[in-house]
């Protein structure tokens, strides 16, 4: 939960983004101007609920203190789903690409129990308890999205 300072000190960093010259620059906005309304994330493709700055907020507290002036196209906002954003925290890459290529190795690396589950075939799950049966299939299931959001 954020704080009332974690709130303020975000709201002074996005000033700073403007102070200096540049804007952000949103890559999906709705008609109505909310920005990643029912989009996807765009390094794995699921819900999108947060925005990732791609120059992190807290990197441009250093970059204040010296006298160079990065690109503007650092200063892209993207919609991201919260743990995708929480594994890129305060990192800075040159590209987007370097970014999603660094979520999916993170994400292969977090889910790779999941990712080695044997195959189960129907007459095996019939052979198993209720219980057991249904912990097989929420992790099938779970196998199943977390491939799909590497295969993003």
């Amino acid at each position: 939960m954020r704080t009332y300072l974690d709130t303020a000190y975000r709201r002074f960093l996005r000033g700073k983004y403007h102070k200096i010259g540049f804007t952000t620059f949103r890559m999906y906005i709705d008609a109505v101007g909310n920005s990643f309304v029912s989009v996807a994330c765009f390094y794995c493709g699921d819900m999108a609920n947060t925005e990732d700055h791609t120059l992190p907020l807290i990197a441009l507290q250093s970059l204040l203190s010296t006298n160079a002036q990065p690109s503007k196209d650092k200063f892209i906002v993207v919609p991201a789903c919260w743990q995708c954003n929480s594994i890129l925290g305060d990192r800075v890459f040159p590209t987007l690409g370097m970014r999603k290529t660094f979520v999916k190795h993170a994400l292969r690396k977090r889910f790779k129990k999941i990712l080695r589950l044997p195959i189960w075939h129907e007459d095996e799950l019939r052979e198993l308890g209720p219980t057991l049966r249904s912990a097989v299939v929420q992790g099938i299931a779970l196998q199943r999205k977390i491939k799909e959001r590497l295969a993003w």
